[in-house]
């Protein structure tokens, strides 16, 4: 449970390089052909992502969609978004759950149930009226295992989701869990049921996943609808006349493709691009301020992100050398790295926070204190690194690399996307000193959302996990198969009974203190077992153009990835002079 659900529950008992295709017209309530050409008095922000627009899906569905995912909340709303403290609050619900007002209550037999009321204002698109109905059906879609959805944490612990009329929706849990209270977009999404209903009762789901909805046609309850959507190139959104909370400001948005960095940052020296989110590294950022500082054309917000790791691959099919299964060699090569080069690297000048992680959360993250000294000790220690290479069996041939006792010469492939190719290749050469031999493998964009080709690395990823504590869910079951469409975060396929126990014990307590007393038996399971190496807390730096109003409230917002809360919860209240 959040923290603050977890205070009142724990008195009671002691969450452009696409080939383009034609533009294709959104289909919704508002929609119709749209040019991104703005009409005479509109206000029109334009922005960009730096990977492939292949879908809207916020489950990931067809694709992952990566590329839209800071963006959900402009098109898409679900029960709970966040506060400006990064607090979960009501959104599509009345209200949160909570035991004061009778909402939520722990069972004789274990198990627990949370009612949630929704708003009576809210429509879809295309102009339908939004109920419990939708709620039900999105729990239905998403609890499927024969759909490949990416994060099932919340609906796997959930008994039945029961429509007691059209705006109330009873929960009932297998037993407590700690974001019962805050079930925000990750956690469980609300599906247009009149739309998807018939199509998902066919059974067929390979057709339901390759559904226009979800591209071309996706439609959904948030500020903005779609009204043009050109994969590879734009999607172009308007406002939605009827948004519960009020018409937005803005007229337009229009989201670009630009897969490349250099001329994303062209484009934001050119005026080009109003607002953008997480796309430019710190040089570009450190160039651009350089600049603003004299033109005032513009200001460069930070916040503290996403822990970012490298996760070991395990999979004996897929593995580059058996002896990276064994923990001894993980913790060597942890030992061996420079973590705090990296971080500088990271933040290379005028640092506006420390981005070294010495813990699975931020120090944001109210468990932080409990864990913040875990892996403190476990990196920049290469005395310990080959101690741990010896007892492994991995000694120094005559050329100084790393070799078996088969003579085996040690590898390593260090595999991400394009925009951590720098701190890929500063790594791989820590680790080649230490005789490691060391490359990297850089994942093209256009291969973002091949769930089946992310999964087959040979060494490890080095890869964001997300906000909060959702680097756990990295080694949760189920690993991606065949038979699940290579669906889930464990791409390393490290499994564990321990671990899973642990974070099942974990994500039930109800008290804060035992909450951090198993966070902290997790953290130090993981240091020891070394399936994953802590390395820095990702700043996600911003650009906001002057003259526009947006992102005032950055830091109480959370990557896609976060449980509750994306950066575009408020952008009905956006605007541009």
């Amino acid at each position: 449970m959040t923290r603050w659900f977890v205070l009142a529950l724990a008195a009671c008992t002691l969450l452009a390089a696409c080939a383009p295709s034609q533009p294709t017209p959104a289909a919704g309530r508002q929609g119709g052909a749209a040019s991104t050409e703005s009409p005479r008095g509109q206000k029109t922000l334009t922005t960009a992502v730096s990977l492939p627009i292949d879908s809207l899906a916020p489950l990931n569905l067809p694709g992952n969609g990566a590329g839209m995912v800071s963006f959900i909340e402009l098109h898409s709303n679900g029960l709970i978004t966040s506060d400006a403290n990064g607090r979960p609050t009501p959104q599509m619900a009345k209200e949160r759950p909570s035991l004061e007002n009778g909402t939520v209550k722990l069972l004789d037999d274990g198990r627990m149930t949370t009612l949630y009321t929704l708003r009576d204002d809210v429509f879809w698109h295309d102009g339908a009226r939004f109920t419990a109905d939708d709620v039900v059906f999105g729990f239905k879609v998403q609890v499927d295992p024969q759909l490949p959805v990416s994060d099932r944490i919340a609906v796997l612990r959930i008994s039945s989701v029961e429509a007691l009329d059209p705006h109330s929706v009873l929960i009932t849990w297998k037993g407590p869990f700690y974001l019962a209270d805050a079930l925000g977009a990750k956690l469980l999404w609300p599906l247009p049921e009149h739309l998807l209903g018939e199509e998902y009762a066919r059974g067929d789901k390979e057709r339901f996943l390759n559904l226009p909805y979800w591209t071309s046609e996706y439609v959904h309850t948030g500020p903005f609808h779609l009204v043009r959507y050109e994969p590879g190139i734009s999607a172009v959104f308007e406002a939605n006349d009827r948004y519960y909370l009020g018409r937005p400001k803005l007229d337009r948005v229009i989201i670009r493709q630009v897969l490349d960095s250099n001329a994303l940052h062209a484009a934001i020296l050119a005026g080009e691009l109003d607002v953008t989110m997480s796309l430019l590294d710190n040089d570009q950022v450190q160039a651009l301020r350089s600049t603003w500082v004299d033109t005032k054309m513009g200001r460069t917000p930070v916040v503290r992100g996403a822990t970012f790791s490298l996760f070991f691959q395990v999979a004996p099919e897929y593995v580059g050398s058996r002896d990276q299964i064994d923990p001894r060699v993980r913790r060597a090569l942890y030992y061996a790295l420079d973590r705090a080069g990296l971080a500088d690297l990271v933040f290379s000048s005028q640092p506006d926070f420390d981005v070294e992680a010495k813990s699975i959360v931020t120090p944001s993250h109210p468990l932080y204190p409990y864990t913040k000294d875990v892996f403190a000790n476990s990196a920049g220690d290469s005395r310990r690194a080959a101690q741990e290479f010896a007892a492994a069996g991995l000694t120094p041939g005559p050329d100084g690399v790393l070799a078996n006792a088969e003579g085996q010469r040690f590898p390593m492939e260090i595999f991400g996307g394009p925009p951590r190719q720098k701190l890929m290749t500063a790594a791989a050469d820590m680790w080649k000193r230490a005789g490691v031999n060391s490359s990297i493998l850089v994942q093209p964009p256009a291969r973002e959302g091949d769930r089946e080709y992310g999964q087959s690395y040979s060494g490890a990823e080095m890869t964001g996990s997300g906000d909060s504590d959702r680097t756990l869910n990295r080694f949760l079951p189920p690993s991606p198969t065949v038979a699940n469409g290579y669906a889930g975060a464990n791409r390393g396929h490290y499994e564990n009974a321990v671990f899973n126990d642990l974070t099942d014990r974990y994500r039930s307590a109800t008290r804060e203190a035992d909450q951090g007393a198993l966070l902290r038996q997790i953290s130090e399971f993981l240091e020891q077992e070394a399936p994953v190496l802590i390395l820095y807390y990702n700043p996600v730096f911003a650009t906001v153009r002057t003259g526009v109003k947006a992102l005032d409230d950055y830091a109480g917002g959370y990557v896609g990835g976060g449980y509750y809360g994306s950066y575009t919860r408020t952008s009905h209240l956006w605007d541009k002079e």
